[in-house]
């Protein structure tokens, strides 16, 4: 009986994943049993060892851990770009919150003046409403440093609200 590629190619797929620490994720048992799972078929641990040697597997995975490490020493960062990015991922972050209070608030007023909806149960519109105006605040004041207008621009502070701490906005 010939064994489809299709299982052997899952057979190696499994062989080769690792965990984080890059300990093999599955013994040549444990593929064995996801084998008899996903297929309904039966090969022992011996025929997927075989299965191994013959296509070189372990040389495949020497090549994908040399590809890896090449990868990694090749992006490394600098100290300086390093904080960019950081600084960069947490700014797109607080963008993404902004936008979700902007979709939340407005949610919220919809359910509330739209006869067709059931109004929300947890959120008043009046807290909708706070939520549209912080949201558009976060927004604008991200989206305001980035594009300075002359050479003395001072990016300043962006103050986000926090805990119910939202006196900052009134505040020009």
């Amino acid at each position: 009986m010939a064994v489809s590629q299709k299982i052997k190619d899952h057979a190696k797929t499994l062989y080769l994943s690792r965990d984080k620490e890059g300990k093999r994720m599955y013994s040549l048992r444990d593929i064995s049993k996801e084998i008899e799972q996903d297929f309904n078929k039966k090969y022992s641990h011996v025929t997927i060892g075989n299965w191994a040697k013959d296509g070189s597997w372990d040389v495949i995975l020497q090549k994908a851990v040399q590809y890896g490490i090449q990868q990694t020493s090749e992006s490394t960062l600098t100290t300086e770009e390093q904080i960019i990015d950081k600084a960069a991922d947490d700014l797109a972050e607080v963008y993404k919150y902004g936008m979700l209070l902007c979709q939340i608030g407005t949610d919220v007023i919809q359910r509330a003046y739209r006869p067709d909806k059931e109004p929300h149960k947890h959120i008043s519109v009046k807290e909708g409403m706070m939520a549209v105006r912080t949201g558009a605040v976060i927004m604008a004041r991200l989206n305001s440093m980035l594009i300075p207008e002359d050479d003395d621009f001072d990016y300043g502070v962006v103050y986000i609200p926090d805990n119910g701490r939202d006196r900052y906005l009134d505040k020009p």
